[in-house]
């Protein structure tokens, strides 16, 4: 199973993100939706290295996890149970090594017609160690 499809079953199948984002979880990039909060992420470089055997490869990389919502509130809740079902939880995830959480950025886009209403962004990035089957 690639890592993108044991990430998304795996933030899916927390019960505390799926309650909130339906099944608004994405690889690669979020589709134009109708409905917020969502979810997307992306490995956006991968270094792969083999044991001495040529056996197995080993990824090192950086996830990189946006949340995206229509409230502030919404989204920053959001990410606290993204990072914190994540962080640290490798043993959750099939060939995962390490998963660590490096940084978080929090952005607010308002609307171009000139509203109150904004986009509010909350980017998590996470070291990502694994084990390429």
């Amino acid at each position: 199973m690639l890592i993108e499809e044991q990430l998304s079953s795996y933030l899916l199948g927390v019960d505390e993100i799926s309650e909130v984002v339906g099944t608004n979880v994405f690889a690669l990039r979020m589709p134009q939706l109708k409905e917020l909060p969502a979810i997307s992420f992306r490995i956006p470089k991968k270094e792969h290295t083999q044991d001495l055997d040529g056996t197995i490869s080993h990824v090192d990389g950086e996830l990189e996890i946006d949340i995206v919502g229509l409230s502030a509130k919404q989204v920053l809740d959001l990410a606290k149970i993204v990072r914190d079902s994540l962080d640290n939880q490798e043993a959750q995830l099939e060939n995962v090594d390490n998963l660590v959480l490096i940084s978080e950025t929090q952005v607010f886009e308002p609307f171009p017609d000139g509203s109150d209403r904004a986009v509010y962004h909350v980017g998590l990035e996470f070291l990502l160690q694994y084990r390429d089957s």
